[in-house]
């Protein structure tokens, strides 16, 4: 049975490969996708969307959502290159997928008319679900889960301590990891392992499918423009998760998030005394990087 998600997203140069599994594996029914800001400005964001859906054939309802953080100043990713090779001119198609309702609203009411309980999966800053949450408190027992890549129990991204996605906005993150939503968190210290080496772009370009091809070009533009080689990718370990979670070790944890300002401001702060009467939240430890990658080529090899 296919899962249903709602995919909340900031592209994002490894959003794109997040919104590639979502909107093309077999196992899962993508329900629309919401915007935040976060990469990039929200009209960025919403126009790389708007782009990446394009270029990979997605055909899905997508709704911009809130454009910076619910209390602290809004920041914006200085590392992540968002230019994908694949920007193009707004076209009839796009006007008609982008929804005229908010994106938290898009999450409201597409919870609250489903009939079963669906997956939220979010990759960048958590706004747009802490938002949802906060207006309709009902709606999270329409939630089976919220996946998020996002913290780290180790070192930072944007700070010592803190990983960009959650430093982005702390306080949706304080919100939804205090809910009695099941939260699936996939951090840092995971993805980092998830390394797109000269192996895997020789494996993508050999596949050959129409699929594949573009998903190539869009790589090799941008090591050519971004300079980066070897880059991470991080987000879609979370669409990873839902297609074969064995893939990776999972621990429970009692975990918090630091508001407090200062050095530790947007930490995903681990106990390591488990409190089994406080909540826990499923952090993932390991990950098989070899079947992450199988995952994708599968899909691209059955992908015309």
């Amino acid at each position: 049975m296919k899962k249903k998600i709602i995919l909340d997203v900031d592209p994002g140069y490894d959003d794109a490969f997040a919104i590639l599994l979502a909107g093309k594996h077999k196992s899962i029914d993508l329900q629309g996708i919401t915007v935040v800001a976060g990469n990039q400005s929200l009209e960025r964001t919403l126009k790389n969307t708007l782009d990446i859906c394009s270029n990979f054939n997605i055909d899905t309802k997508i709704a911009a959502g809130m454009s910076g953080p619910l209390l602290r100043e809004k920041i914006i990713s200085k590392n992540n290159n968002c230019d994908l090779g694949i920007r193009r001119d707004l076209t009839k198609e796009d006007i008609i997928k982008i929804e005229n309702i908010h994106g938290v609203n898009h999450i409201i009411n597409t919870l609250h008319n489903s009939k079963e309980k669906m997956t939220i999966v979010g990759t960048g800053p958590l706004t747009n679900i802490a938002m949802a949450v906060k207006l309709y408190p009902e709606i999270t027992k329409k939630i089976e889960k919220l996946v998020i890549m996002g913290g780290s129990i180790g070192r930072g991204n944007i700070t010592p301590k803190a990983e960009f996605n959650i430093f982005a906005d702390p306080e949706s993150a304080h919100i939804l990891f205090n809910s009695e939503i099941d939260i699936v968190m996939i951090g840092l210290h995971v993805t980092e392992k998830i390394i797109i080496t000269e192996e895997v772009f020789k494996k993508i370009k050999s596949i050959d499918t129409n699929l594949s091809r573009k998903l190539y070009n869009m790589m090799i533009y941008d090591r050519e423009n971004s300079g980066i080689e070897n880059r991470k990718l991080h987000d879609p370990a979370t669409i990873a998760y839902l297609i074969h979670k064995d893939i990776f070790q999972m621990e429970k944890m009692n975990m918090e998030i630091i508001l407090e300002k200062g050095n530790r401001y947007g930490q995903t702060k681990v106990y390591k005394e488990i409190d089994k009467d406080q909540k826990q939240i499923n952090v993932a430890m390991d990950i098989n990087v070899e079947e992450f990658w199988n995952i994708l080529y599968k899909l691209l090899r059955l992908e015309n």
